[in-house]
This record gives C-alpha cells, structure tokens and sequence, in this order.
C-alpha cells in the first residue's frame, strides 16, 4: 500500500510540476483525483489491528473522500464545456457582425 501511495506522490508532484494538460482545469482535476487516491490509500492502513477511539472520523472522512474527485472532475468537465462554447458563441458573433458591415 505504501509503494503505491509513493508512487501516486510522485505522479502528483509531476503533474503540478510539468501540468501534462493542455486546459489548466483538467490539470486541477487530475490533481485532485490523485490527491484522492492517496487519501484512501492512506485509509487502507485503518484495517489493521487498532483502538475504535477514531472509527466515526475516517468514516466521515472516507464518505467525502469518495466523491469530492467526481465532484471536482465534474465542475472542470463543465468549466472547459462552458469555455469552449462560450469561444464559439463569440466567433460567431464575430462573423455575423463582419457579414453586416460587408453588406452595409
């Protein structure tokens, strides 16, 4: 388990470093989807011999760990969706607005 939490850490800090994506949004969201993982990882090591003292805190923590990734992945999904009609929508624009003045 740790290896793999490793190995995520290490892929984590490559994509802050290098930022592999071309929309700055996916970077966060490969980001945070790591971050994710690494955290639940992390909170495999809970099935090992331990006290019950902390049982309702990684269950709260583990609950929101699971979905703050697709929660984040879905508003980036969404921001470059906005952004690239929001570029269509202005192009057009453009273009309907030079037709005008060329007819004018």
């Amino acid at each position: 388990i740790y290896w793999t939490v490793f190995i995520m850490a290490v892929q984590c800090a490559l994509i802050a470093a290098f930022r592999p994506w071309r929309i700055m949004a996916m970077n966060l969201a490969d980001l945070c989807s790591h971050l994710s993982l690494i955290s639940l990882g992390f909170m495999l090591t809970w099935f090992v011999e331990r006290d019950t003292s902390m049982d309702s805190i990684v269950q709260a923590l583990s609950m929101v760990n699971s979905f703050l990734a697709i929660l984040v992945c879905l508003i980036a999904g969404l921001y470059v969706v906005a952004v690239q009609k929001m570029k269509a929508f202005i192009s057009r624009k453009a273009s309907l607005a030079e037709e005008v003045c060329a007819a004018c």
